[in-house]
């Protein structure tokens, strides 16, 4: 009973505060965290700042430092003094490297959401046979009378239980916590849905990389993501060189965004038809030149449009959040998530 009436208190403090008119979204890096806090000012959402704070070790790689939370939680009041001690929507973003993403097609979906779960962390389990506790969330994709498909992410569980710890100690409670791939895709989805065929988003961000698969339907079916210039942490082998010349780093994204691809038409229900290219880079239109050149097909750029630069990060544009690592069960969410808590 107390923590539900801890709840409702920290709910009419933020409505009491104006909390309700400040969002917040953390990117979880490698070396580094960045934080984006929006606030609402006569009904328009506006960036009011944006900060970054190294880290003084390296984040997801092998198991936490000893010092890992205390240090975090040290650090989070000095990056989010708005969300010390009161209900601010506040979503984790987790690097994609540091995620797995699997999608299984079944015949029959359980019914109850326990075997669900129990399905999801068994499947990620076996196929990525880590030496390691995997912390699991899923969701459902689709259901159908011939059967569905179960979205399932897993994460270091080690990582999850420092961050939770950290922001515990910090009295900052996160709303999200989920892969950041999802924002790229929330703010690019008008234009995944108006494609008429499969396509892959080749997403890159300063220090890692991913690869979505996105169906007819505008549904992820295929997540990868590596380190930039490393091994694919996303599937749990570890990390090898840190970053590299820009051109030595395009050439081995297109080598293995090519390999993934051409995996994926030879098993997948239908072709990747277009491929497209977003995120952060100094040059961009190289890496989409050289898949042009081993792939033999046009790679469109997508652009990120300062006037829409909040789509993905607002509740109106949320069509997908992975699944949320945050709550007592890992419970998933697709969308509005700064709606419902």
């Amino acid at each position: 009973m107390l923590p539900l009436l801890n709840k409702i208190t920290s709910y009419i403090s933020a409505y009491i505060s104006g909390a309700p008119q400040l969002r917040i979204g953390v990117a979880l890096g490698r070396d580094g965290i960045r934080a984006v806090i929006l606030r609402q000012q006569e009904g328009v959402w506006q960036v009011a700042r944006v900060q970054e704070m190294p880290v003084p070790f390296s984040l997801f790689e092998g198991e936490p430092p000893a010092d890992a939370a205390p240090v975090l939680a040290q650090l989070w009041p000095a990056l989010l003094p708005e969300a010390v001690g009161r209900y601010v929507p506040l979503h984790l973003a987790l690097p994609g490297a540091a995620v797995s993403l699997r999608v299984f097609d079944l015949d029959v979906v359980p019914k109850s959401e326990q075997d669900r779960f129990n399905l999801a962390s068994w499947r990620l389990n076996q196929e990525l046979a880590a030496s390691y506790e995997l912390a699991c969330a899923h969701q459902i994709v689709e259901r159908a009378a011939q059967g569905g498909a179960l979205l399932a992410i897993a994460l270091d569980a080690r990582w999850l239980a420092c961050l939770n710890e950290s922001c515990s100690a910090a009295q900052i409670v996160p709303t999200v916590i989920d892969a950041g791939y999802s924002f790229m895709f929330n703010h690019f989805h008008a234009q995944l849905v108006a494609c008429p065929e499969c396509c892959a988003l080749i997403y890159l961000e300063a220090e890692s990389w991913s690869l979505l698969v996105i169906d007819v339907e505008a549904r992820i079916r295929l997540a990868r993501s590596w380190w930039r210039n490393s091994a694919p942490v996303s599937d749990h082998s570890p990390a090898t060189n840190k970053r590299a010349d820009d051109r030595d780093d395009y050439q081995a994204i297109a080598l293995e965004a090519e390999q993934a691809i051409r995996a994926y038409n030879l098993v997948g229900a239908t072709a990747i038809g277009r491929i497209s290219i977003a995120g952060e880079g100094a040059d961009i239109a190289s890496l989409a030149a050289i898949l042009d050149s081993r792939m033999r097909q046009p790679c469109q750029i997508l652009a990120m449009n300062p006037a829409e630069e909040l789509n993905g990060l607002l509740p109106e544009h949320k069509k997908f959040s992975s699944a949320n690592f945050s709550g007592a069960h890992f419970t998933s969410a697709w969308a509005a998530a700064f709606d419902t808590r």
